[in-house]
């Protein structure tokens, strides 16, 4: 049986301490690029190289080499987070249940509802309002709904007019304060 390498110990060791829990392991940075790490630790922070300050705690730059090092530990690490796929946010139920309304035509079939619910009262409510006597003044007072009232089809006088106050004025800001004052 070949024999384990020191790596395969470490993990068997943390596995069964942490369980399951780590991922991944960030290796050191002298074993990612030992190189770059002497470099680092031969450069100096005024007058002292980091590794000086490094190994004595009672150092005053001390805490500026540890910096340093956290730094570029954190570059490293980002680096390598990069290089691994992530995988795709999970998206919330509410955006699970917009996108299924937006997509699916549940909210097109809320509003043909809606429409369908809400027609008939509005016809109601403008048969109820019209009066062919007001028509007559307002049309007579307003140039456009002369015009209007030239390209409307319709049977009779009475009819057209109808057709003009619900196509025109019925629910309109503007013209709707004018019809109730005539």
């Amino acid at each position: 049986m070949p024999s384990k390498s020191k790596a395969d110990n470490f993990h068997e060791k943390i596995s069964k301490t942490m369980g399951d829990s780590i991922n991944e392991l960030v290796p050191n940075m002298s074993v990612v690029n030992n190189n770059a790490y002497q470099a680092m630790l031969n450069k100096k922070i005024g007058d002292v190289k980091i590794k000086t300050a490094l190994s004595n705690k009672d150092h005053t730059k001390h805490k500026q080499a540890k910096g340093i090092i956290d730094r570029l530990k954190d570059k490293i690490k980002l680096k390598l987070s990069k290089k691994k796929k992530t995988e795709p946010k999970k998206q919330s139920k509410s955006d699970v249940d917009f996108y299924k309304k937006q997509f699916t035509g549940e909210q097109v079939d809320v509003v043909k509802e809606y429409i369908q619910n809400r027609i008939p009262d509005l016809v109601r409510e403008a048969k109820d309002n019209f009066d062919v006597k007001k028509m007559k003044k307002l049309l007579k007072k307003d140039k456009f709904l002369q015009m209007a009232y030239k390209t409307i089809k319709g049977r009779n006088e009475e009819e057209k007019l109808s057709r003009l106050y619900f196509n025109l004025i019925f629910k309109d800001k503007k013209y709707e304060p004018k019809y109730k004052k005539v």
